[in-house]
């Protein structure tokens, strides 16, 4: 599984390489629809990478190992619109770094004039593409001073109209997260390896649980990281912060309920956290 999206009528969104399917389900987990999808060089690892469904109901997929970015429609998974990302004419070369060179397109976000914005994988760049196929805007390998794009990945557009991108596999000296402005291509946010993007990620989660608390599913890749992270770290800073911990599950005696304040779910007064 690359992907996954909580949607609005309360399904969850689930894209399964290898069975090469998209299911919704409900949140006990029964299967409530499936759609088949199409891939033309299946591979349990590169069937998709993110996908999204969107406004009209249609799930908007990157197969990475076709190379390709296909809208499927949301009832019967019938392709009604497809991109397949250009190499430009250069040749392949193999790698993961900034001197690999392929169409393996990883993210793809449908803009709201139409559009559709890709993170074209080891394509080192993010094309903007018409419904026609014609590419209006693009971002390229060496067009941010000082950054060299590699493996481009995650994509998100901001309130603001910003570009979040991500940069895997660039090195130590590139950043790994990138935002931009997609008028200037000015850098206003960078992140690499090291410098507090986890800590970020859960002062932002504290600010939640007291400001607007609502359920919250944090994913990791396996139960043990998960496991070690929350005992090593998130449920000490919980406690350890006064604004927080007031809202942890208490005994009678006035202390920290264990058993539901666990490493897997933490239930504070408000909401739960899994």
């Amino acid at each position: 599984v690359h992907a996954f999206q909580p949607l609005a009528n309360g399904r969850i969104m689930i894209a399964e390489s290898g069975a090469r399917r998209i299911i919704e389900i409900n949140r006990a987990g029964k299967i409530l629809h499936s759609v088949k999808l199409h891939v033309h060089k299946p591979h349990p690892h590169r069937d998709t990478r993110l996908v999204r469904k969107i406004a009209n109901g249609n799930y908007l997929v990157c197969h990475e190992g076709d190379g390709a970015v296909r809208e499927h429609d949301g009832k019967a998974g019938k392709v009604v619109w497809e991109y397949d990302v250009p190499l430009f004419g250069k040749p392949r070369r193999g790698g993961h770094g900034p001197q690999a060179w392929g169409n393996q397109c990883f993210g793809a976000v449908r803009l709201e004039n139409g559009n559709t914005l890709i993170a074209t994988g080891n394509g080192h760049s993010v094309l903007e593409v018409t419904p026609g196929k014609k590419i209006v805007w693009k971002l390229q390998q060496k067009d941010l001073p000082g950054i060299t794009l590699a493996w481009v990945t995650t994509l998100e557009v901001l309130p603001n109209g910003h570009y979040v991108i991500g940069n895997c596999h660039a090195g130590p000296k590139n950043p790994l997260v990138i935002e931009i402005d997609p008028k200037t291509k000015k850098v206003s946010l960078c992140w690499g390896s090291q410098t507090g993007k986890t800590t970020t990620i859960y002062v932002g989660l504290g600010w939640a649980i007291c400001e607007a608390p609502a359920p919250i599913l944090w994913v990791w890749a396996n139960e043990k990281q998960a496991r070690n992270f929350a005992n090593d770290r998130f449920l000490p800073f919980c406690e350890d912060t006064r604004a927080i911990a007031r809202h942890l599950p208490k005994t009678l005696e006035g202390k920290i309920d264990r058993d539901r304040a666990s490493a897997l779910r933490i239930e504070f007064d408000r909401c739960s956290l899994n």
